[in-house]
């Protein structure tokens, strides 16, 4: 993270590429699975609603973070993460 005028500017990358594969692949069997639910089908909003839940819980899982390593990095990263995600369901939604 670095700070121009006092603006955080974060940047990250993956490095284990086996494991953002298998992410990948689980997230299109999720989408697989849960589309045979009718709750899935009919609202159209879901994945708004979804977005939101993750975005929210990504922000609010990072104060359990705090203090339970050397460096703070992780808390940091899980926060920008659902910035990010905010980020997203603003661009996205409104």
């Amino acid at each position: 993270i670095d700070y121009v005028k006092e603006i955080p500017h974060a940047e990250y990358s993956f490095t284990n590429e086996y494991m953002v594969k298998v992410y990948d692949k689980i997230y299109e069997r999720f989408l697989d699975c849960i589309s045979k639910y009718e709750y899935f089908r009919t609202d159209s909003d879901w994945m708004m609603k979804c977005l939101w839940a993750e975005a929210s819980h990504f922000c609010s899982v990072m104060t359990f973070h705090i203090g339970k390593s050397s460096t703070p990095d992780r808390a940091e990263l899980l926060y920008l993460r659902g910035v990010e995600l905010i980020n997203e369901f603003y661009d996205k939604y409104f």
